[in-house]
Order: structure tokens, then C-alpha cells, then sequence
């Protein structure tokens, strides 16, 4: 049988970061440059065939006349909400919201001939640390009115800040699975952001095993961070990188594995030579399945075929 490769993206924009946006996120953060970056995704896939799952915050594709007349006033009576949105509301008051708001990816995206899946990655990017039942309410409510007004069939969940809360997957029924912590569970600080630096030094990193081993909800594993090229990481060389994916996509070949791959599509817009670094990886994928070693799939797409009863 042929290796699995999933390859999923955080898509948040400037909402990924609503707590630490600076001078320079705004001058980077534009509804061009991220509209502009999404059709540059879109045209690759398309050419390669490749499928992705597109993990959305909702607000990021809601249009902002919709977010502020039914949302903002439920948003800003909530104190964890307002908080995280205190920049957000801030901008929205000065008519600054550029790079808030870009509904239109959601719309190319649905209509690419590639099937890609939309799944969610919350609908304001509220990280699920110790959050209120209101809180959470809120954004379950706000996921479910997004796939609704959208005609979404949501299967599969991106946790915002891989902050685990089962709570959510039982107040949005139609998600199956989540895409597991990528740390093991632990809140990056120093010294794992450190090994997870010295981590892409290792030129030999093996795929994975299937970890879907509860009902629903099913777990998705992940192994395989596109390194953003921006501060110490930008240290790494290019060439090291693909060498680690070329090596992950032999070994689940070899071994049945899984390897899944991801990152935010913005990190093409703010990483040294980024792009190239994605168009090769995304190349030595191209080749291993037209070879039929790896067989690409999206994450509902990999619980569907890896674990079917799992998920019924």
C-alpha cells in the first residue's frame, strides 16, 4: 500500500495574532497581499492536483458588514472576546480593518476544481485555554453560523493555538476529528520551540503511525511543520528542509506511514525565500504521487479511508 500524506493550513490572517499585532503585521497583513497569496496556493494545487485542507477562522471570510451588525455586539458584551478583540474593535472603530476581512479566498477556494475541504479553526481564533462556557458557546455558535451562511458541511477541526477542548466538538455535532497537538500536548515555551528549532536540523525524520484510535472524536496526526523561515528558524537551509520532507514522504512510503504536512499560508508572504522552499516540497510530493508511492488526501479524507468505523 502506498505512504499518506496530509496537508492541512491554518488560515487566520491577522486573527492568529489578534493578541500581538505590530506595525509590521499591518504593513504585511493586507486584503491584497493575503488574497494574492491564497491565488498563488490555489494555482499551484491546481496544477499538481494536490488537495488541502483549509482550516478557516470564520470571522476571516465572514464580510465585515455581517461580522459587525450580528457579531461584534455578542463578541464585545463577552470579557474574553473583548479582550482578544481589543485591537480587532479598536480598528474597526478608526476604519483601519485591512487584513481583517477577506471573504473572497473562501469563495475561490470552493470553487477550485481540486477538492479541497474546508474545516474550521474557530470563528474569532479564541484560544480554548480554560475559556468560559459563554466563550465557548459563542464560538461554537459563530463556526455553526459561518458553515450555514456558507453551506459548509464541517467534518474536521483545526484547534486556534493547538488548545485542546472537547467541549467545542460536542457543541458543533458535525465534526468528526480533530488534528492532533503537534507538541504533545504542551504549550510551546522556550525550550520546546528551542527543540522544535533543533528538531529541523535532523536531516532523517520518519513518518508516522495511524493514532485514530477513539471514536469520535478521531484524532489526525501531525508531524511535519513547513519551517517559516523568519528569525532563527530563517538559519535552517532550504536545501535541509526538503531533504527532511523527501525523507518523511520515503519512509511512509516504505513503512504504510502518514505524514502530514502543515502551515500558514501567510508564512509564504513573511518567510525568507518561503515560497521557493513550498513549490519544492510541493514538487518531490508532485512526484511521489504521480508515482503512486504516497497517496494525498485532506483530513476528513484520511479518516474516511484509514478508519472508516471509527467515524461512523
Amino acid at each position: 500500500m502506498p505512504g499518506t500524506c496530509i496537508l492541512s493550513l491554518d488560515c487566520e490572517s491577522k486573527w492568529g495574532m489578534a493578541d500581538a499585532l505590530s506595525a509590521a503585521h499591518d504593513a504585511q497583513f493586507t486584503n491584497d497581499s493575503i488574497a494574492d497569496i491564497y491565488q498563488w496556493l490555489l494555482a499551484r494545487f491546481e496544477q499538481t492536483g494536490i488537495p488541502a485542507t483549509y482550516a478557516f477562522v470564520g470571522a476571516m471570510t465572514t464580510p465585515q458588514e455581517t461580522f459587525v451588525n450580528d457579531w461584534l455586539p455578542q463578541l464585545t458584551a463577552n470579557p474574553e472576546h473583548a479582550a482578544w478583540l481589543a485591537r480587532l474593535i479598536q480598528d474597526i472603530r478608526d476604519n483601519q480593518v485591512d487584513g481583517w476581512f477577506v471573504p473572497s479566498v473562501l469563495d475561490e477556494i470552493q470553487s477550485a476544481s481540486v477538492p479541497h475541504e474546508i474545516a474550521t479553526h474557530g470563528f474569532t481564533h479564541l484560544p480554548m485555554q480554560n475559556i468560559s462556557e459563554a466563550s465557548l458557546a459563542l464560538e461554537a455558535a459563530g463556526i455553526n453560523d459561518w458553515a450555514a451562511r456558507n453551506a459548509l458541511e464541517l467534518k474536521t477541526l483545526i484547534y486556534p493555538r493547538h488548545y485542546v477542548d472537547m467541549r467545542l466538538l460536542e457543541a458543533v455535532p458535525s465534526l468528526l476529528g480533530y488534528r492532533e497537538h503537534p507538541y504533545n500536548g504542551k504549550d510551546p515555551d522556550l525550550r520546546i520551540k528551542l527543540g522544535n528549532l533543533a528538531g529541523e536540523f535532523y536531516p532523517f525524520p520518519p513518518s508516522r503511525r495511524d493514532v485514530s484510535t477513539l471514536t469520535r472524536p478521531a484524532i489526525i496526526p501531525v508531524n511535519f511543520f513547513l519551517n517559516w523561515r523568519a528569525g532563527a528558524r530563517r538559519w535552517v537551509p532550504t536545501s535541509l528542509t526538503v531533504q527532511r520532507f523527501r525523507h518523511a514522504l520515503a519512509h511512509a512510503a516504505k513503512h504504510d506511514g502518514v505524514v502530514h504536512w502543515w502551515f500558514h499560508p501567510h508564512n509564504l508572504m513573511t518567510g525568507k525565500d518561503q515560497r521557493a522552499l513550498f513549490e519544492q516540497c510541493l514538487a518531490l510530493l508532485h512526484d511521489a504521487k504521480e508515482s503512486r508511492r504516497i497517496e494525498v488526501m485532506t483530513q476528513i479524507q484520511y479518516l474516511e479511508s484509514k478508519a472508516p468505523q471509527r467515524v461512523a
